[in-house]
């Protein structure tokens, strides 16, 4: 607005002091909605994943304009007064050292879009960074075919005398107490392949999850006691019962979109809780002994710890550089290891978060 009404300056400034700020105060234009929403894309796609509230890796998040410009260990990330000199864009150029992203090189057209949505004052749109909540999927579920019998899931007997394996969609049961391994009963009650199982603590049931599926099972007849879809809704890639067996948690959610922790009760198959742990799949669960923690594996590539009885989270690990896929506490859970596509078995002490040790080299995830 300033070049259009620099004539009311005159009334209320002297004429050299209106010549000198008429001579160094830029034009004036209006925030370009379609530039700060490229940016913003750009920013999401590129940088959220390393610099967030949960990572901030260099002390830096980069969700909000605030925070930009607040920056991390080494300064601001967002100079306004010489916005191609801030840190955010001097760091996308091909030789940049530190180079952002670390594994990728932008090209020209975004480091343009990024370098304009910065010299235009670095407009900031929230709501162009709210994905918008995918609706339930539309799925129609064909017959397996008889060849595919993918195992995804097995789990042993609490008394290691029974294996559970999950063939495709059939609960295929072993007694495991002689030389060999004899087939005493199988049955089927999912129409997809099974993503998870896990006994109860007594032996006496058996929980296997599917996509929008679980299925209670009496383990010594295997016949199914009761199904579970309402308030499911996608894959249940993870169950754990709880030490007391009167509760079970499942790891329900879409691949990159969220991860859902459910606790249901066993009697009845109802849900009693639910809460958005990840942002990305849960790959497995791992609860402590005493039943007070549990511990979550994310696509998200971190770990979390939980207290089961508030349902708050208590500690949040990050280590892996790529998803995490299983976990265990030791016996009295002072300890926790976890497992990830970073080819990597970390130990962390969990009192302290503090990761204390890297189990051997693994070629594969």
């Amino acid at each position: 607005m300033l070049p259009r009404h620099r004539s009311a300056f005159r009334h209320l400034f002297p004429s050299a002091l209106v010549v000198a700020l008429t001579g160094v105060l830029p034009a004036w234009s209006a925030p370009d909605p379609a530039g700060t929403a490229e940016a913003m894309r750009l920013l999401k796609t590129n940088c959220f994943s390393c610099h967030n509230e949960e990572k901030h890796k260099g002390g830096l998040v980069m969700t909000s304009r605030e925070a930009l410009i607040k920056g991390g260990d080494n300064g601001a990330a967002l100079d306004l007064e010489a916005p191609e000199k801030s840190a955010l864009i001097e760091s996308l150029a091909a030789d940049a050292d530190p180079h952002m992203p670390p594994k990728k090189q932008l090209t020209a057209a975004q480091i343009d879009a990024l370098k304009k949505w910065a010299k235009d004052g670095a407009a900031w749109d929230a709501t162009a960074l709210i994905a918008a909540a995918s609706p339930p999927r539309s799925v129609a579920l064909a017959e397996m075919p008889a060849s595919y019998r993918p195992v995804l899931a097995l789990a042993v007997s609490p008394d290691s005398t029974r294996l559970a394996v999950g063939a495709g969609n059939e609960v295929v049961l072993y007694d495991i107490t002689g030389a060999e391994m004899k087939v005493v009963a199988r049955a089927s009650a999912h129409p997809d392949p099974m993503q998870s199982m896990a006994w109860s603590p007594d032996g006496q049931q058996l929980v296997t999850g599917a996509f929008r599926r679980v299925v209670v099972w009496n383990a010594a007849t295997l016949t199914p006691e009761r199904q579970i879809t309402d308030g499911l809704s996608d894959r249940i890639t993870a169950v754990r019962f709880l030490p007391a067996g009167k509760q079970f948690v499942i790891a329900d959610g879409r691949v990159a979109e969220e991860g859902t922790i459910r606790i249901l009760e066993a009697i009845d198959g109802t849900i009693s809780a639910s809460w958005r742990a990840h942002a990305d799949t849960i790959f497995d669960l791992a609860v402590s002994g005493d039943g007070r923690l549990l511990a979550t594996a994310g696509g998200d590539n971190l770990v979390k710890i939980w207290d089961l009885a508030t349902r708050k989270e208590i500690a949040k690990l990050d280590g892996h550089v790529a998803q995490v896929l299983s976990l265990a506490f030791n016996a009295d859970a002072t300890l926790l290891v976890s497992g990830g596509t970073d080819q990597q078995l970390k130990v962390w002490d969990v009192k302290t978060r503090e990761r204390i040790n890297e189990l051997g080299k693994h070629s594969a995830a």
